[in-house]
């Protein structure tokens, strides 16, 4: 919807960072599978510190790296290729 606003807690990590650095943004939020929303980002993050994990949940913010997006998870999703970037 435009002019939605989402507000989001980060890790202290490169990934994090990175994206605070770019900040503000206006991004084109597109639907994912039907159970995500994600948004192609200006320039990718570092991977520095990342590591894969499982037990995404709705309401987490992610980073793919392979596509250099975020991901907004609001329905359950499995998968392990992301970098947590906020967790709620």
């Amino acid at each position: 919807m435009p002019g939605t606003i989402f507000t989001a807690t980060l890790h202290d990590n490169p990934s994090a960072r990175g994206f605070v650095s770019m900040l503000p943004l206006d991004l084109t939020i597109d639907n994912y599978a039907n159970d995500e929303k994600i948004a192609y980002l200006p320039r990718k993050l570092s991977e520095e510190g990342s590591r894969p994990f499982s037990n995404e949940a709705p309401g987490d913010l992610c980073y793919y790296s392979p596509w250099g997006n975020l991901a907004f998870f609001y329905a359950g999703y499995r998968y392990s290729w992301f970098d947590r970037s906020r967790r709620r």
